[in-house]
This record gives structure tokens, sequence and C-alpha cells, in this order.
């Protein structure tokens, strides 16, 4: 009585066996809407959160806009001034700059200060050195529009990178909460 393989016929008969019917398996469609059951419906967001996120991005959408208008500006301002294209390009790219390097630092403010607290200075600061920066235009052409052109741009980008940071990280709260 050892081990002998199972004929064909009686290995087919236990695998029909345990097989469900179609009826058991998938829920007949009767044409009626279907209920969704409360742990698998995707959660509404309330007022107060579509609120927040809309303002959130529409500062961003600010921030960025007026960045825009910098770039279509700034570059026959700053060669009347007497800057070259390289001093140009620097100052434009000194802000992307400041954002890779600044950001992991922001991340660690947060946890010190909050992100309300950070996004909310990073505001401030980006709106006060891009007031400051439109200030520029009545310097003397040289080394200190140069350098205010340099320094503002390098604020515009510390305070962005608070703003963003603490934005992203306010929002990816938002979903989680």
């Amino acid at each position: 009585e050892g081990l002998q393989p199972r004929s064909r016929t009686d290995a087919n008969s236990a695998n029909h066996n345990s097989a469900r019917s179609p009826e058991q398996t998938a829920p007949k469609y009767d044409g009626a809407p279907q209920q969704i059951s409360r742990k698998h419906a995707k959660p509404v967001p309330s007022p107060h959160k579509l609120l927040l996120m809309f303002l959130i991005n529409a500062a961003i959408l600010c921030c960025h806009a007026v960045y825009s208008v910098l770039a279509s500006s700034f570059p026959q301002e700053a060669k009347a001034k007497g800057m070259s294209d390289e001093l140009v390009g620097v100052v434009f790219a000194v802000f992307a700059l400041v954002i890779f390097i600044a950001s992991p630092f922001v991340g660690k403010l947060m946890t010190t200060h909050g992100k309300k607290t950070i996004y909310c200075s990073g505001l401030v600061l980006v709106a006060c050195s891009t007031v400051a920066f439109s200030v520029a235009s009545l310097l003397p052409e040289g080394p200190l529009f140069a350098c205010w052109c340099l320094v503002m741009r390098l604020l515009q980008g510390v305070g962005s990178a608070m703003e963003e940071t603490a934005a992203y990280a306010i929002i990816a709260d938002m979903g989680s909460a």
C-alpha cells in the first residue's frame, strides 16, 4: 500500500469537488448601484482642509508668478546697470542652489519651531526680499547693484525653501489626519 499514482479520473474528480461554482465566487450583478463599505470609501476632505489647501497653493502660485516676471525683465535691467550675462546667470542660479541646500535644514527647523511658523516666516522672507529686490533698480550701476541683487536672491531662496518645504509638509499632514 505505498504511494500509488492517481488515475486521471481520480485527479479530475478531486479538483472538481474542491472548486467553487461561479455562483459562489462572484456575486451576481442585478443592475442596482453597489454600496461601498465605509472602510473602503474615500474620505471627503472638510471645507476647512480644502480652503487651507487652496490658500497654500495660491501662495505658492503667487511666489512663482513673481519669479517668472522677474525672469522676463531682470536681464535687460541688469545689462543696463553693467552686469555681465554670466553674473545675471549666477543671480538666477543661486536661487535654486539655495533651495536645494536649505531644504534639509528647513526640515530640521520644522521639528523645533513647527511647520506653520516656518511656513509663515518663509512667506514673510520671500515677500520682503522680493520687495527689496525691486528696489535694486534705484541703485547705481556697478558692484553695489550686483551684490544687492545677489543677496536678495539668496534671501528669496531661503524664504522659498522655508515656505515650500513647510507647505508640502502641511499638505501631507492634512492627508494623514
